[in-house]
């Protein structure tokens, strides 16, 4: 591995093999090397940690520039299977031809590879991905985030695939190219993020029937909100809905408004729990009741308007709302 990437970065920077051993030295990494080499031989392999050791201490990411730094960040959540190279040139809203230099720059130097080993050309259907070692150094150098400057459009891409899959799989087609590119990039993407609200929501349109459709990251089935999956600020219910389920925005931390419509009728236990950057809500006069936690740990909510249609309020409604200052109840006489 460290042999193959020394070969091309040299290439690339048109540098001496000895300047990478200089390099290697001067980390304090290359005293153990001849042993680590001979030990291999006699069947023993070099550890994982050491390599990566290597890897970190060749691939210099003052080499590269800031949109290549972009793409290898979004890169890091590639399968090792690969995605081709037009989607993901799609996915981080790469501008002009998908085959970008770039692209071609970073697979050249030894930072990016194509899936295929066989392959040697780079075209719109290449797969490329990383090595899992290139992927290690890049999340902890480049550390990916859900931000417009690193992996946000990359996240943001992987729902609206969700979307589309499930409004297939609800208009009775199987979405199969949809449902295999989302299974390889799930695994990456959720161990980094940990975001079980796509794995429930997977696992929902995986066992959805007829009735159940997607709508931007929400879940609906017969004018109920079951699931919200989505990373958005601000979030208008749709006016068909009629029902918010338990838990559905559950501990969804970005989110700091949400529209309510009247033709929501009622809301469940724990709808909004954990909503902790939430700061403001109106709850439509058409709702008659507040659930059991139903905004608990809204620990931002500072203000809470309530109609006069609620008649009930129950236990742990607004438990852990330690920003709370102003509840409005509205009268109509």
């Amino acid at each position: 591995m460290t042999v193959k990437l020394v070969a091309m970065q040299s290439a690339k920077y048109r540098k001496p093999l000895s300047e990478y051993l200089d390099i290697l030295t001067k980390s304090g990494l290359n005293s153990g090397i001849k042993g680590r080499l001979t030990n291999e031989k006699d069947g023993e392999a070099v550890t994982m940690s050491t390599v990566y050791e290597h890897i970190k201490a060749l691939f210099d990411f003052e080499h590269l520039s800031e949109p290549q730094k972009y793409i290898m960040v979004n890169a890091c959540l590639l399968p090792l299977s690969g995605l081709e190279t037009g989607v993901f040139s799609d996915f981080i809203g790469l501008s002009g031809d998908c085959l970008n230099p770039d692209i071609e720059d970073l697979i050249n130097s030894g930072w990016i590879e194509y899936a295929d080993t066989a392959e040697s050309q780079l075209t719109a259907e290449t797969k490329i991905t990383l090595h899992p070692l290139i992927g290690d150094l890049v999340r902890n150098e480049l550390k990916p985030e859900m931000t417009e400057e690193k992996c946000g459009k990359f996240y943001e891409a992987f729902l609206n695939l969700i979307d589309e899959w499930g409004n297939l799989k609800a208009k009775g087609k199987d979405g199969l190219q949809q449902e295999n590119r989302i299974y390889d990039l799930f695994s990456n993407i959720y161990a980094i993020y940990e975001d079980y609200h796509i794995k429930e929501a997977i696992n929902c349109i995986v066992i959805s029937s007829a009735g159940i459709f997607v709508k931007h990251h929400m879940i609906i089935s017969d004018g109920a909100i079951i699931s919200y999956f989505g990373n958005a600020k601000q979030l208008e219910i749709p006016a068909d809905v009629t029902h918010i389920s338990s838990s559905a925005f559950e501990v969804c931390s970005t989110l700091t408004q949400i529209t309510i419509p009247d033709s929501v009728k009622s809301i469940g236990d724990r709808a909004f729990d954990g909503c902790s950057s939430l700061i403001k809500v109106t709850i439509p006069d058409s709702v008659t009741s507040i659930e059991w936690g139903t905004f608990s740990s809204c620990t931002s909510l500072t203000s809470v308007t309530i109609p006069d249609s609620v008649t009930s309020i129950e236990e742990y409604a607004f438990c852990g709302c330690t920003s709370l200052t102003s509840v409005m109840i509205v009268c109509v006489l």
